[in-house]
């Protein structure tokens, strides 16, 4: 019974401090360490609402010199128009804020599919521009901590662990930290994130990460 009475209690109790337990939970997916200065601003593929707008901002403040844009690959297989437009609309919105943006070159030309696939681009374009140390990856707050736990482990893999990688957190007008469980958006995005952030743990954990020659 008491076992029961406490099981209850603990529920009642999750349910009162809902909003700061899963605004805490939401906190813990950000990363957003980005100081000024970097020789290279990479604007990680996907959410062309957010990004793109972002990096403009922390470009004309002074974050970095340079700004990229990873390519978004075609799922389909097929030349796809609306992959593509996606892609041009990304460096569009760049140009158009005056941020001089170019398509990151690398090991994946038609484009990546994944975070995975990103930072082995990006890690080709680093050993072919020795010059680089330090920089800063733009992507939404949720999809922050997985980067950076990818990047990191990847750059280490493959004697990178010199780069300064930093993180810019890029917020939308739907939700944030505090009320994303009340919106179907932001509930999809962080569970999206709860689920592929132990894939990678799992499967990145003893895999060999060394990009060839």
């Amino acid at each position: 019974m008491k076992k029961i009475l406490f099981l209850i209690i603990l529920i009642l109790l999750a349910y009162i401090f809902r909003g700061e337990i899963l605004s805490s939970y939401a906190r813990l997916l950000t990363v957003n360490n980005a100081t000024d200065g970097a020789d290279a601003m990479i604007i990680m593929s996907g959410n062309i609402d957010t990004r793109p707008a972002h990096a403009a901002k922390l470009y004309h403040n002074g974050y970095a010199k340079r700004v990229f844009l990873t390519r978004e690959k075609n799922w389909l297989g097929h030349l796809s128009p609306y992959v593509e437009a996606r892609n041009l609309y990304a460096r569009q919105a760049l140009l158009q804020e005056k941020v001089p943006v170019e398509f990151l070159p690398g090991k994946h030309p038609e484009g990546a599919m994944s975070t995975l696939d990103e930072v082995y681009d990006v890690i080709d374009f680093l050993k072919q521009n020795n010059e680089i140390h330090h920089i800063i990856l733009v992507t939404d707050e949720p999809h922050t901590y997985r980067t950076n736990y990818i990047f990191n482990k990847v750059f280490r893999q493959n004697g990178l662990g010199h780069i300064q990688l930093e993180m810019a957190a890029a917020p939308n007008d739907v939700f944030n930290e505090t009320n994303w469980y009340q919106t179907e958006k932001g509930v999809v995005f962080y569970l999206e994130e709860t689920i592929k952030i132990p894939f990678y743990w799992l499967n990145l954990a003893d895999k060999n990460l060394v990009v060839p020659r």
